[in-house]
């Protein structure tokens, strides 16, 4: 269930102070996002992220996706979940997994960065772990 604090996140400007505030953001972390940002409607399962960011198992990308979040929500004093992840995504379960989806600010903020581009289309997921493993 959301906490009231899930239900009113920062604003997308607070996102983009954050993110520019982290002193070492890191390319993979950088490349997280992307990755999210392009999946189909802004959602991704870790085993999907796992398998874009080339990592061998779907805990990796938990784990930094996970420290990502705790980065970001220290800076804006924000963590509305259990896991940390929450500060960047909200959880729905479907057929006993977890998907992630893309808080709407977090979106917002990437956008107004210049760190995605935003497609009116989005690539299918497929489409996005291809480009992403061939470069």
């Amino acid at each position: 269930m959301p906490t009231i604090a899930s239900l009113n996140p920062p604003e997308f400007q607070q996102y983009v102070a954050a993110f520019q505030s982290i002193d070492n953001l890191k390319d993979n972390h950088l490349q997280i996002l992307q990755i999210h940002y392009q999946a189909h409607e802004k959602t991704i399962t870790a085993k999907q992220l796992a398998q874009a960011m080339g990592y061998s198992h779907h805990a990796t990308a938990n784990m930094m996706y996970g420290r990502l979040a705790r980065l970001v929500g220290e800076k804006l004093d924000y963590n509305p979940e259990p896991e940390k992840l929450g500060t960047l995504v909200t959880f729905d379960k479907r057929k006993g997994e977890w998907h992630w989806i893309l808080r709407p600010e977090v979106s917002e903020a990437l956008e107004a960065l210049g760190w995605v581009v935003n497609e009116s289309q989005s690539l299918p997921n497929e489409a996005i772990y291809e480009r992403f493993l061939t470069n």
